[in-house]
């Protein structure tokens, strides 16, 4: 079963590797792509929109480029992506703007630890 999942594995590399390339040859310098990230968090996943914004040309490809990457590995890493918005997600920053990450109950949890700390220090002595 090894060698058949190598082959597989090739095939599928080749696969997201054709994807990237025709994605690259459509991104032009100052486009903003979206993708969806999921977010793993203990109180539950969410998904959110991640923006990617195009800025400069690679000197050695011609791709655009996102930071310090080209846009094919931008694909590889995020894809796909949507030169649209996706409606009904928000971004990471609109996420923590709104207040939705605030967890009910968890800043008395907080207090009630921390207290319980506090009381076990003096108890022992140590301030």
């Amino acid at each position: 079963m090894g060698l058949l999942n190598m082959i597989e594995g090739a095939i599928c590399d080749a696969q997201i590797s054709a994807e990237a390339r025709k994605f690259a040859a459509k991104v032009q310098v100052g486009d903003v792509w979206y993708s969806v990230e999921t977010y793993k968090q203990p109180w539950g996943d969410s998904e959110m929109l991640k923006e990617h914004h195009f800025t400069k040309k690679c000197k050695l490809t011609g791709q655009a480029m996102c930071g310090h990457r080209t846009a094919a590995a931008v694909w590889r890493a995020h894809g796909p992506l949507y030169l649209q918005r996706p409606a009904g997600y928000q971004t990471e920053d609109e996420y923590s703007e709104s207040g939705s990450w605030e967890i009910n109950g968890l800043a008395e949890e907080v207090a009630s630890r921390s207290g319980w700390g506090a009381r076990k220090r003096a108890k022992a002595g140590v301030r």
